[in-house]
Parts: C-alpha cells; structure tokens; sequence
C-alpha cells in the first residue's frame, strides 16, 4: 500500500489509512495502524542520522543517543496522545 506513495501527491500516511478505511476500519484504528506503519520508519531514519552523526562528527555517544532518544519518545507519546 506503501508504494502507492511513489506518485505525487500521495503520502505514505494517506495511502495507508486510505486503505484502511476502504478497507472498513474505524477512523480510530485505522489512524492507529498507519502511526503503527510509520514508527518502523521514525526510528530507522532517527538510527541513520544517529550513526551519520557519529561517524562524521565523532561526537560524544552519551550526548547525541540521549537527544535521538528523547526525540523517538517525544514523538510516540505526542503521536499517541493526539488519538485521544
């Protein structure tokens, strides 16, 4: 369903949960499954930026793990928290 985003003007987010809805999902659990599709995402660019830091920058792990961290928790929780 994903790849229908290829197209323009298509997102990743609104092809998934257009396809839930088609699909005969509520509005709720079909937001629930497309956030579910895109965390996999969030935290795979989040990685590559994190291992992108380190390895040109050669900063500190302590400092640079502790803001990705904060900013994948940040972004879940907020995600969560606007479904209710």
């Amino acid at each position: 369903v994903q790849g229908f985003a290829l197209l323009p003007g298509i997102s990743r987010f609104a092809s998934v949960y257009g396809a839930a809805r088609w699909c005969g999902y509520e509005h709720k659990y079909a937001f629930i499954y497309t956030w579910l599709f895109a965390i996999p995402l969030m935290l795979a660019a989040s990685a590559k930026a994190f291992f992108t830091l380190m390895i040109n920058y050669s900063l500190p792990t302590c400092a640079i793990s502790f803001d990705c961290y904060a900013f994948i928790l940040s972004t879940i929780f907020l995600s969560y928290g606007a479904l209710y």
